[in-house]
């Protein structure tokens, strides 16, 4: 079993195919096997019962005729008259006489006559016989002649003698006067009387015909068995007995008895077997012969496509293979080169994100730089700033002391959190009011910065720094002269959505312009990115990408006139 799971298709299916065939044929062979044989058996006991009745038919006929034919020759003979003559003498018979009744015995047998020899007894008791007749007959015919002396009133008696031939025995009268004048005996020619016939079937046959109860002729076949089978045949009548079909006809006293032995059924049973056979090993041929064909372009194919996913396990992802059919292996060789073009777009994709997640990273990088730069020795600003604050107080300067103490507090918050990655919402909004606070005082009153935070989500993590270059581009750009207004709001969406949008109302971002801000495909110049907030934009937009995947978005939504609003989408975590 083990052998034949790891053989190759085409010999498997070679192999099912033809134990398939052999099986079904087989079965289908034994079954027409033994629904022939019953039909065979059938139409054998039919012609075997037309057989036997024909020949019974014949074997009339034909003993009427020999009968006929014997009783008109020794009268054209004259052979009574002879009879007649003698039984009137009293003298002994010469041997001129019984010349005499030799020739003519001699003439009644022709080379056309049913009988070849012939013996008549006087009623006064002598004998005599044709001329070639040989001892033996004339011993037999006196046997049977002394057996059957009686009279039968010109009825012909039939009698099978010990040596298998076949005797007719006759009353002879005188017809002038009409006078009972002895017995005549003649020996038929053929001792089967008739020929079945030279056909297959017949050939297989034998016939038996009885007479009065006594066996008188067989034909057909060699008979080798006991007269006991033709008398239990007699009895039970036709059907089956003892290995042989039986057909059994009666005409007056005639009976007819034919066999033919059921291994001729064998015979027949067997040619059918053998057809059977050869019809089996045909439809193996061919049908491996149509396999081997049918199975030649399905291996090519096979053997094509597991080619080629060798040189895709060696690294080839360029390699494709060849589709030459519809079927599954055409079909399969469809999917493995749609899962190759796949593969190749998932290793470009992941080559590009790559690309994008290290260009990430050195943003990100340049950025802090940039950010730490601005706070080289925090203690020494912080002191600065302090003493700049004390001078501001002793000369009454209170402004400035406020203003000094929101940088200072703005520098302390940020050192603070550029320690972790991710810090809540609430801290980012403490330190973006200390900027905002800042540019006020740049801007004078026509600069306002409402902060607008749920409750629910003051809490919430977010990555430290990613709302300041968003605030940052909104108060460089997105000012105007007066009644300026840049807005911030944390809100939920949801059960697990938090959404922070960064808006002003500015004079909005151009078409051209906003679908370089969306796409990261086209990158404007270095210097025009560091002119324009680009970075701080596409550095956000990469941070997010990198830390939540698919999970989180950055939209900008302008309008000409109105203003800008930058909308972060993210999971809402604690």
């Amino acid at each position: 079993m083990k052998a034949f799971q790891n053989g190759s298709y085409r010999v498997r299916l070679l192999l099912v195919f033809g134990v398939s065939i052999l099986l079904v044929t087989v079965a289908t062979t034994l079954a027409q096997t033994i629904r022939s044989y019953q039909y065979l058996s059938q139409d054998f006991h039919s012609h075997l019962e037309l057989l036997a009745e024909q020949a019974l038919l014949n074997f009339e006929s034909e003993t009427t005729a020999v009968a006929r034919q014997f009783m008109n020759q020794i009268t054209a003979m004259s052979v009574p008259d002879l009879m007649y003559r003698q039984e009137g003498e009293e003298a002994p018979v010469t041997m001129q006489q019984s010349r005499e009744f030799a020739e003519a015995l001699s003439r009644t047998i022709t080379a056309n006559g049913g009988f070849d020899a012939v013996y008549v007894r006087t009623e006064a008791g002598m004998s005599y016989a044709n001329t070639f007749a040989d001892a033996g007959f004339i011993h037999t015919a006196a046997e049977i002649l002394e057996a059957h002396g009686e009279k039968t009133y010109g009825s012909p008696v039939w009698v099978r003698a010990e040596d298998g031939l076949l005797y007719l025995v006759r009353d002879v009268y005188h017809q002038e006067p009409f006078h009972y004048v002895g017995k005549a005996l003649a020996r038929l020619r053929n001792p089967s009387v008739i020929d079945l016939g030279s056909d297959s079937f017949s050939s297989q046959c034998a016939v038996a015909f009885f007479g009065e109860g006594e066996l008188i002729a067989l034909t057909g076949k060699a008979w080798d068995q006991e007269t006991g089978l033709l008398d239990a045949a007699r009895e039970r009548g036709s059907g089956t007995l003892d290995h042989y079909l039986v057909a059994v006809k009666r005409s007056g006293n005639w009976e007819a008895i034919a066999l033919l032995p059921e291994s001729a059924l064998g015979v027949m049973s067997a040619s059918l077997i053998r057809t059977g056979l050869v019809i089996i090993l045909i439809g193996i041929a061919l049908g491996s012969v149509a396999v081997f064909l049918a199975t030649r372009s399905m291996t090519r194919q096979m053997r094509a496509l597991l080619g080629a996913m060798d040189e895709a396990a060696g690294g080839d992802l360029n390699v494709r293979a060849p589709i030459t059919s519809g079927d599954e292996i055409g079909q399969l060789s469809v999917h493995f080169n749609t899962m190759l073009d796949n593969n190749q777009r998932l290793m470009s994709r992941l080559v590009q994100e790559e690309k994008q997640k290290n260009q990430a990273e050195y943003d990100a990088l340049e950025y802090k730089y940039r950010s730490l730069q601005s706070q080289i020795n925090p203690h020494f600003i912080y002191n600065a700033m302090e003493v700049v604050n004390a001078m501001a107080k002793l000369d009454g300067q209170e402004e400035i002391c406020e203003v000094v103490g929101h940088i200072s507090s703005f520098f302390r918050q940020n050192t603070r959190n550029m320690e972790k990655k991710f810090i809540p919402v609430r801290r980012e909004f403490d330190s973006l009011r200390e900027y905002a606070y800042i540019f006020r005082h740049i801007y004078g009153s026509v600069l306002e910065t409402p902060f607008s935070c749920e409750p629910e989500v003051e809490k919430a993590l977010i990555p430290t720094m990613i709302l300041q270059p968003l605030l940052e581009n909104a108060l460089v750009h997105g000012i105007r002269s007066e009644d300026a207004v840049v807005s911030i709001r944390a809100r939920r969406q949801g059960e697990a959505r938090l959404i922070i949008e960064v808006e002003d109302n500015g004079d909005g971002i151009d078409a051209d312009r906003l679908r370089q801000l969306l796409d990261a495909a086209v990158r404007p110049d270095e210097s025009e990115e560091k002119k324009s907030g680009g970075v701080g934009l596409r550095n956000v937009r990469d941070r997010l990408r990198l830390i939540y995947g698919e999970e989180a978005t950055l939209g900008i939504r302008s309008e000409p006139g109105v203003g800008t609003t930058v909308t972060i989408e993210l999971p809402l975590r604690y």
